[in-house]
């Protein structure tokens, strides 16, 4: 089937691109780039392979918070998402909501040093998440002041 370009653009949020048509005449939701980012698959593949880097080292701030922790293998993770609750229900919301960044589905590990192993992960949204990285902050911060105050808390 021939692609053409459309006037209007990606439904996935903040994107400008043109979405294609097909010569069926029937048109995609997203852009070519985000097609597959909205499909559960797409979106899971994405999300190991950034677990993958974290705990490699690649392309991450901080190596020194991942680097050699363990991580469950590919296709286990993959079972393990298409059969929780919670990501399907995440998953949808963010769907339904117009892939709203707020929304996305993320992994959260409830020990950060034990790595992406079951038991230690947990699926909640990118706003939950980034809340959790505030707190965490805000404790080590009042933790380094009672130390240098001698105060046990």
């Amino acid at each position: 089937m021939a692609k053409t370009k459309s006037t209007s653009t990606c439904s996935f949020k903040g994107c400008k691109k043109d979405r294609e048509s097909y010569g069926n005449g029937s048109w995609s939701r997203f852009c070519c780039s985000h097609k597959n980012k909205a499909t559960i698959n797409g979106f899971l593949v994405r999300l190991y392979t950034n677990m993958q880097q974290r705990v490699t080292g690649k392309k991450t701030k901080r190596p020194d918070l991942y680097l050699g922790l363990p991580i469950l293998p590919r296709d286990v993770f993959y079972t393990w998402a298409k059969n929780h609750p919670d990501f399907l229900a995440l998953y949808k919301r963010w769907f339904s909501n117009n892939f709203d960044r707020k929304l996305t589905p993320t992994i959260n590990r409830m020990n950060s040093s034990k790595g992406y192993i079951l038991g230690n992960i947990e699926w909640i949204t990118n706003s939950q998440n980034c809340g959790l990285s505030t707190e965490v902050r805000k404790m080590k911060q009042k933790k380094a002041i009672y130390d240098l105050l001698g105060v046990n808390k």
